[in-house]
């Protein structure tokens, strides 16, 4: 394998990326506190998992507003308490997992797309590389890197050995890390089913089959995450369909192309390989399917997450490219020349790509402070990012809005946004304390609010 050059170079620039990243890692975090819960479950993994579970559900249940699942998969908490392990628990280092993952994922993309084409799967690489919002997630605490690399891992193995039992096998593990495994195992059942050798595969279904139904009939069930509330988010209509179009062609365009024309070129590209993909479905291969199922799947999704939901397709996006694009000029890809041009004008360097310090700045840090002195590890706060404030200072912490309040929590933190609503403060709650944005409220009486 390594008597690729491609490869060679790719490796060596990789892992002088990832030093690079490890040597100024930071705790820099968006406020977005999807992060914070799976840095929560973390903590507890192998402890108090079911309590912190039942604590979860508790604080939900103040609101009428479920911010997220009470619960996420498993699988990707349980690789961060390994990062926790050997970090003491400090926030920068938990930054280490994705950047790993990143690594094996433009690796995982390239051997499969060198399959084609190294000079291909070299460029490509790059331009995941150069793509700031696909390297953005090499530094946050997002689920989606790990999964996408477990189902590359699967194709890979499966193109590589020609044995299906391990895709599998992969497969059905990766829905203890998202739930979307369900397609990739979906995927992976059509496939065996055109290879004619699906009754052979029969007891691993039956295995994994038994024993998830076991555990989801168990108290146990939140390890394959809770999505109860996500139903609703979704339509038969692909309405989502033009909005990941678009999606994928930002993440590759460099900033001063991405205007009406261009991403409406790359779209309408995009829409053809889609198109031409279904029309020869009866030969279709795994990445055709893989493709097809996972862009199905979040056309009718409607939680609109930008890149991070699509990186699993983009591998075998472009195999599909590659495949129905097959115009040379100059003995060379049009395809590759193309690629190539884009590359060029993106060539921006990852490395100025900075995270915002929003979750753990100065003020930020003050209020975690003042809430473990000064609230009670029993009594209750309402904000609005209530998972952030319960992973730094271990606190309940419930969702910001009329129905928590109705329950009359302790303290209520109200940041600058919040303070234009129309809650009644005034007679139940004092102000306390200011720190940047949030203000801190505090309940006046608690016997004058049970008369």
């Amino acid at each position: 394998m390594l008597k690729n050059k491609e490869l060679k170079l790719l490796i060596l620039f990789l892992l002088a990326l990832s030093a690079y990243q490890i040597i100024n890692l930071n705790s820099n975090y968006s406020e977005g506190d999807d992060f914070a819960q799976y840095i929560s479950q973390s903590k507890v993994f192998f402890d108090t998992s079911y309590d912190e579970y039942l604590v979860q559900t508790k604080l939900n249940s103040y609101s009428s507003v479920q911010i997220g699942p009470n619960a996420y998969p498993i699988g990707y908490p349980a690789v961060l308490k390994i990062s926790e392990l050997f970090s003491n628990g400090k926030f920068k280092y938990y930054k280490i997992v994705n950047i790993l993952f990143f690594d094996i994922y433009v690796l995982l993309t390239f051997l499969i797309i060198a399959k084609r084409s190294k000079i291909l799967a070299l460029i490509v690489s790059g331009l995941i590389i150069f793509s700031q919002e696909i390297y953005a997630l090499s530094v946050s605490i997002e689920s989606d890197l790990m999964f996408s690399v477990f189902c590359l891992f699967g194709v890979h193995y499966l193109e590589k050995k020609q044995s299906y039992g391990i895709p599998l096998i992969v497969a059905f593990i990766g829905i203890l890390i998202k739930v979307q495994s369900l397609i990739f195992i979906l995927v992976i059942t059509f496939f065996l089913y055109r290879k004619k050798v699906l009754n052979k595969y029969r007891m691993i279904y039956f295995y994994f089959s038994l024993l998830y139904l076991i555990i989801y009939i168990s108290k146990y069930s939140f390890i394959f995450g809770e999505y109860k509330d996500h139903l609703s988010q979704f339509s038969p209509f692909f309405l989502n369909f033009k909005y990941n179009l678009v999606t994928i062609s930002e993440a590759f365009l460099p900033s001063r192309l991405e205007n009406t024309f261009f991403t409406s070129f790359i779209s309408c590209l995009l829409l053809y390989v889609t198109i031409r993909t279904l029309w020869n479905v009866k030969n279709i291969d795994i990445h055709g399917l893989l493709f097809l199922g996972f862009l199905s799947f979040f056309s009718m999704y409607l939680n609109q997450q930008g890149i991070r939901f699509l990186v699993i397709l983009l591998p075998s996006l472009f195999i599909l490219f590659y495949d129905i694009f097959k115009f040379r000029i100059f003995k060379v890809s049009l395809l590759t020349l193309f690629l190539a041009l884009i590359l060029v004008l993106n060539f921006n360097s990852p490395l100025s790509y900075q995270q915002s310090d929003l979750a753990f700045n100065k003020n930020n840090r003050e209020l975690f402070s003042y809430v473990e002195k000064n609230v009670a590890i029993d009594e209750y706060i309402a904000i609005d990012k209530p998972r952030l404030l319960r992973m730094a200072t271990s606190r309940n912490a419930i969702y910001l809005d009329e129905k928590s309040l109705l329950s009359s929590p302790i303290f209520v933190i109200l940041n600058k946004q919040d303070l234009t609503k129309t809650f009644s403060l005034q007679k139940k709650y004092v102000l306390m304390e200011t720190f940047g944005k949030y203000k801190v409220f505090k309940i006046v009486d608690k016997d004058y609010l049970d008369k």
